[in-house]
């Protein structure tokens, strides 16, 4: 992705709310299934032919109906559809029939983005099923406020999320006055401390609700947001052991995981918010975490933390930056073909959908966007 200079969004009905935002997070939960499916990595394949056979293998897994029946959108069927859109691909009819199905017959109480129905409506328009995700979206905007918690997870801001993602737009006055409305509700959350994260990270930490107030003084501009922003991203780091000197630095706790729950997505959202608050700290704090982000790849194989240590690197660091960076040019080539390893692997769907993701942003033929970022 290549900076550009911040300005109002736009807004235009039928289309997502802002064509400035520019893939990864999870929606009524079912069963788990006894067995998993998994996707063979070729380690001997370029990444761009990597996530053309991930693609492949994963629309086969729908099409014969061999997929995670959890609902939920980072982890089971709405993750999986929305993947394959997001990335271009056509999804099969009777996979975005089964996915309807799943949804019109799970709970409606969970309106979350990980965890509830915002999460499976983003799929449902992503696999065209607009009928079935505009019942989902009313559910949703039904949802009383007071009742739900901050995080990204099953809370305001990924609800907040949701609602920037969504497209089609049917009527943009009515989102923009509840992405208003949430906006107000997360606010006051924050600044009650009432939401007092207990581990750090976009799901079920500070950075979180502060990535979706970045998105909404991107729209607003109103400035009483950012010392919000900042005292979420402060909350985050303290609970990473970070600080600007003294004995906080290096960092204490390295959470593993994806974009999601790991310190790449953290450092993510400081990237962003280092463009709207000049405070040192923010750009110091992201590059101690990217460069904590290189040694999650030193000797790794396909695995969420590696593969979001990928999107987090290319996300920050402009190409011309990193050429000749040897850790990074190896990083474009996921997976790497390490002599110790087998020339393929099977790895879990989900941390196949993440490689895949990646690589649609890292590689695509014309500029990509980080899904919830910009």
């Amino acid at each position: 992705m290549i900076p550009v200079p911040l300005a109002p969004a736009l807004h235009v009905p039928g289309t997502r709310l802002s064509h400035q935002r520019r893939p990864h997070l999870r929606a009524p939960s079912s069963p788990r299934p006894t067995t998993r499916p998994t996707v063979d990595v070729r380690r001997d394949l370029h990444a761009h032919d990597l996530a053309l056979s991930i693609e492949q293998q994963l629309l086969a897994l729908v099409d014969r109906g061999a997929f995670d029946d959890r609902v939920r959108f980072g982890d089971g069927a709405a993750g999986i559809v929305w993947a394959l859109a997001h990335v271009g691909a056509q999804v099969p009819a009777s996979t975005a029939d089964h996915l309807a199905g799943l949804v019109a017959h799970g709970p409606s109480s969970d309106v979350g983005l990980v965890t509830g129905l915002s999460g499976a409506a983003l799929a449902l328009d992503g696999a065209g099923r607009h009928v079935e995700a505009g019942r989902a979206w009313r559910q949703v905007e039904a949802a009383p406020m007071g009742r739900l918690n901050a995080t990204v997870a099953d809370g305001l801001a990924g609800v907040g999320l949701a609602l920037l993602e969504r497209t089609p737009v049917p009527d943009a006055a009515a989102l923009l006055a509840r992405i208003d409305a949430v906006t107000r509700a997360l606010v006051h959350r924050l600044t009650t401390r009432t939401h007092r994260p207990s581990r750090p990270g976009i799901l079920h930490g500070g950075s979180g609700p502060a990535l979706y107030l970045l998105h909404a003084y991107d729209l607003t501009h109103d400035p009483s947001l950012l010392p919000v922003i900042e005292r979420a991203l402060r909350d985050d780091l303290l609970l990473l052991g970070w600080s600007p000197t003294g004995p906080g630095r290096p960092l204490q706790r390295l959470p593993l995981g994806g974009i999601a729950t790991g310190i790449s997505g953290i450092a993510m959202v400081l990237h962003e918010a280092a463009r709207y608050l000049d405070q040192p700290w923010l750009a110091a704090a992201r590059d101690d975490l990217a460069d904590a982000c290189t040694s999650h790849i030193a000797d790794a194989g396909v695995t969420r933390r590696a593969v979001a240590a990928l999107m987090a690197l290319e996300y920050i660091r402009p190409a011309v930056d990193r050429r000749g960076d040897p850790a990074l040019e190896r990083l474009r080539t996921v997976p790497h073909a390490a002599p110790n390893r087998a020339a393929s692997e099977s790895v879990p769907v989900i941390t196949a959908v993440t490689a895949l993701l990646a690589s649609h942003y890292a590689h695509s033929s014309v500029p990509a966007r980080v899904a919830f970022f910009w």
